[in-house]
């Protein structure tokens, strides 16, 4: 009994000077915000290096569709008006005829140049020889690091009709996010530091950074590792002249969010790609380190979720994962009784449609898991 007190005692204790030591950072945290902005040596390093008002040129990953195709359209409609004649843009993106319809409409916007890059953002060696060749023609000045992909993944499962613990989808996740943006970044800052006059360089993150969600937890581990290496990377590049600009951004309309919006019947709080691309290139060119788009609700419950303590934060998701796991264990256990009842004919059918080549005493074990990973990948 007196084991269990203490150890209760003891939590007690952890969480109220958790949220003391939070609360006094909260506090503290406008002053240190006016020193870095403007009396600490960012301020320095951005008058010695200031931003051009329009890039010249500008590489982005994953131009093809969403937030990267209106980024491209929104850099040449700025050039355009700035009477900028010599914007150049070099456009990744997976699908070839839909990059070449976003090049064509570049160019039908005003852009001087506008290559279309064939190449996969997980090949090192490719995108190192891709940007390059890029600043080899027309000296880069931003590279955007967007390119990205989605999917609701607990990383226990990649077939979960067969109740198999698989990690391929994880692994693609990780390496389109995390490592394809290592390979647009690294090779964009030997261009940059080389003729050291610096440039500037984004890294389309997450809000999903923000949170340890079990049903998405590849992506939203991949994001985090994305936010966070942005974050260092912005101070360790400040002495060289270059800027680093991290994304977190929410729901926007694109191919990634359109399974999200079918299943929802809509994109809650959702912001359209060209509005998005408006905010994020005002705010790229401000130079803000952390640009968190929309900034209400995400970006707000994002900061506070963080700064709940640990326990706090275990708590919520095991509430609300719990509920749901259990709501549906007991629908698949309603289903698997209506089948046990159902005339063998019937049972058979049922099995057919639903896909399922397993026997019948492995029904019940595979139907809970089966019911159990859909409604996961329904509630992210």
């Amino acid at each position: 009994m007196f084991g269990a007190l203490k150890e209760y005692l003891n939590v007690v204790v952890a969480l109220l000077v958790e949220i003391v030591l939070n609360t006094l950072l909260l506090l503290f945290s406008p002053l240190v915000y006016l020193y870095s902005r403007w009396g600490g040596y960012g301020n320095r390093m951005k008058r010695r290096t200031p931003l051009p008002a329009v890039p010249r040129s500008v590489f982005i990953t994953g131009a093809s569709s969403g937030v990267g195709e209106a980024l491209a359209y929104e850099y040449c409609k700025r050039a355009q008006k700035a009477g900028v004649k010599d914007l150049h843009l070099f456009l990744t993106g997976r699908n070839v005829e839909r990059l070449q319809t976003v090049c064509e409409q570049c160019r039908a916007l005003g852009a001087a140049a506008v290559e279309p890059v064939s190449v996969d953002v997980t090949d090192a060696a490719g995108m190192r020889e891709a940007i390059v060749k890029a600043n080899a023609q027309k000296r880069l000045e931003l590279v955007i690091a967007n390119a990205g992909v989605s999917a609701s993944n607990t990383a226990l499962h990649d077939k979960p009709k067969q109740g198999a613990l698989g990690y391929e989808r994880s692994q693609y996740i990780l390496d389109v996010n995390v490592y394809g943006a290592l390979y647009t970044l690294w090779p964009a800052l030997d261009c940059m530091t080389a003729d050291g006059k610096g440039g500037q360089l984004v890294i389309n993150a997450s809000i999903a950074g923000y949170f340890a969600g079990p049903m998405f937890l590849s992506y939203s581990a991949s994001k985090a590792a994305a936010r966070f290496y942005g974050e260092g990377l912005r101070t360790a590049m400040a002495p060289l002249g270059i800027r680093v600009n991290t994304v977190l951004l929410g729901f926007v309309e694109s191919r990634m969010t359109a399974y999200i919006k079918e299943k929802q019947g809509g994109l809650p709080f959702g912001k359209g790609a060209e509005e998005a691309a408006q905010a994020l290139a005002s705010r790229i060119a401000r130079d803000e380190g952390i640009i968190e788009y929309p900034f209400w609700p995400f970006g707000l419950l994002g900061q506070v979720y963080n700064a709940l303590p640990p326990l706090v934060r275990e708590a919520i998701w095991n509430r609300g994962v719990g509920t749901v796991v259990a709501k549906a264990l007991a629908k698949a256990r309603r289903r698997q009784e209506r089948q046990q009842r159902a005339p063998a004919g019937k049972e058979a059918e049922q099995r057919a449609v639903d896909g399922r080549e397993d026997t019948a005493n492995e029904a019940a074990v595979n139907l809970e898991q089966k019911y159990v990973y859909r409604t996961l990948e329904q509630w992210m």
